[in-house]
């Protein structure tokens, strides 16, 4: 039987209690041995006349949302559990991870031209493993593999945890051929046997399923002060433009207790921002028929529930901002004053063809009663222009809106078809130049109000959560105010997760700069 040490190398043993024998020369193998999955079980033994070993370092390329993020950090924490670090780079890595996005056509593309970087890597390192993650992987599943043969694990969004698992199987494999390439010359048996094997086991691993979650797993936060909790995933919306719940699924909340538990962790452990994470976030809790849902979340984080940190959530959906989430909002002093409202259209014929399930004048008045409710408040929004046959007036509805709403940023996109999804489908599509125009039109209107907001800021004193030293100047640091402002800051000495007064002295559309105020 094949037992596997990890404790501080890649050694194999063989055998049962006293009488297991080493198979490689490491002598510092320590005390701890836990038995290998039955997959590698067999073909382990000869790692060292191969060369083959469980990668010991990895690098993780993220692509695309919070949740993606989230994500990495999971999967990081998966890979250190098994011995695995964090390579500075992917050229010193034995493991890359490309977690991705397919919101858009360009994020596809990113990832897509990446993949001829990798042939190489491959040839100079024999345990070298690619795996493709995240949203894309579940929407192109075999196709990667077919169109990128360099990729070994294709890991769609419900399986996340399986991971070691799976690296464990590629591993085997590897053994398992270079044992059979090594007898290969010595008869023309042996040789087909080889050439069939490759063709079975040579070829990467597609783990898409269209069920599962990580949402029970703890937080693994890359940051010390501030961190990410996921409190749902998938989406029931179905929006025709969105691909999300194509490869997210459908509503899966998480017990509300578990999420209490993980703030409060987390909050005791001395984190001082937290976001709160849903594809769909505001319709937490329908699935589990929690009451109020996701206003009885938030009036259970409170400071004398979980003690005081800043609180914030992404992304909600308009239409399921309720009186009484607005009104949790409001009591609860952790809740910063700053939230994601995504418009994506300012006409009432768009919307209801992008199945968005409320009209301009019922943002607006949502937008009007958060102002009343909570002083201060930040509110940013995503727009789509393009969509479907949107014409010249009804692009200049949304105008209307931005100008009305006076968002503070927003994340402005020309419509990308999504295959799929029902608006790939929908005839008479506003051509691609006049698409840019109206994109470039909407961003100089926002722009102008991002502006003009930010000049009126001027003078303010703000605590500012610092994330770190700018990359340009060491005695620069850059933080985030409750509305989270950008705001730069210099300071001779290393302020990095503090919480620190400042005053706001210019103002630029993206942000702040300002000094300390002791």
């Amino acid at each position: 039987k094949t037992l596997n040490c990890r404790k501080l190398c890649k050694c194999f043993l063989v055998g049962k209690g006293k009488d297991m024998e080493h198979k490689c020369n490491c002598t510092n193998h320590g005390s701890e041995i836990e038995e290998s999955s039955e997959a590698v079980s067999g073909a382990v033994c000869n790692a060292k006349e191969t060369q083959l070993h469980w990668p010991t370092s990895y690098f993780i390329q993220t692509y695309g949302c919070q949740m993606n993020v989230y994500d990495s950090e999971i999967i990081g924490a998966l890979l250190e559990e098994r011995g695995c670090h964090q390579a500075p780079e992917e050229s010193q890595a034995d493991i890359v991870v490309f977690n991705t996005c397919c919101i858009r056509d360009n994020a596809d593309q990113k990832v897509y031209g990446r993949m001829g970087d990798f042939k190489v890597l491959k040839e100079k390192n024999p345990n070298f493993m690619l795996v493709i993650a995240g949203c894309l992987a579940q929407k192109d599943k075999q196709v990667l593999v077919e169109r990128f043969p360099q990729i070994d694990i294709v890991l769609g969004t419900h399986q996340v945890k399986r991971l070691p698992e799976y690296v464990d199987a590629i591993l085997a494999n590897r053994v398992a051929l270079a044992e059979l390439k090594a007898k290969a010359k010595t008869s023309a048996q042996a040789n087909r046997n080889f050439r069939q094997a490759k063709k079975e086991l040579g070829s990467g691993l597609v783990k898409v399923e269209k069920k599962g979650n990580h949402l029970a797993l703890k937080a693994c936060p890359s940051s010390t002060f501030m961190a990410m909790v996921p409190i749902s995933v998938g989406c029931n919306q179905w929006c025709t433009y969105c691909i999300v719940p194509h490869v997210r699924g459908p509503l899966q909340s998480r017990p509300i207790q578990d999420v209490i538990t993980e703030v409060s962790r987390l909050v005791k452990g001395g984190f001082k921002d937290i976001t709160l994470l849903g594809q769909n976030v505001n319709d937490y809790g329908r699935d589990l028929r929690i009451e109020e849902g996701f206003a009885q979340l938030l009036k259970e984080l409170t400071p004398e529930k979980v003690g005081r940190f800043r609180l914030r959530f992404t992304s909600p959906h308009p239409a399921y901002f309720t009186q009484a989430a607005i009104e949790a909002m409001a009591a609860n002093p952790n809740v910063c004053p700053q939230v994601h409202l995504p418009l994506q259209s300012g006409d009432d014929r768009i919307l209801e063809v992008m199945h968005r399930r409320y009209n301009s004048r019922e943002f607006l008045d949502l937008v009007k009663r958060m102002r009343q409710a909570i002083p201060n408040l930040c509110i940013t929004t995503d727009i789509i222009v393009g969509f479907a046959d949107e014409t010249e007036e009804e692009f200049q509805h949304t105008l209307d809106v931005v100008r009305a709403a006076k968002f503070d940023t927003a994340f402005m996109f020309a419509y990308s078809e999504r295959p799929g999804t029902p608006g790939s489908q929908f005839a008479n599509r506003v051509p691609e130049d006049i698409r840019m125009d109206r994109l470039h039109k909407l961003i100089e209107v926002q722009n102008e109000i991002s502006e003009e907001l930010n000049k009126s800021r001027v003078g303010q004193e703000v605590e500012v959560l610092i994330e770190g030293p700018s990359k340009k100047n060491a005695n620069r640091y850059t933080g985030r105010s409750p509305q989270h402002w950008l705001v730069h800051v210099d300071s001779q000495e290393d302020i990095t997760g503090q919480l620190v007064k400042v005053r706001l002295d210019e103002s630029y559309m993206w942000g702040f700069t300002g000094s300390l105020v002791k």
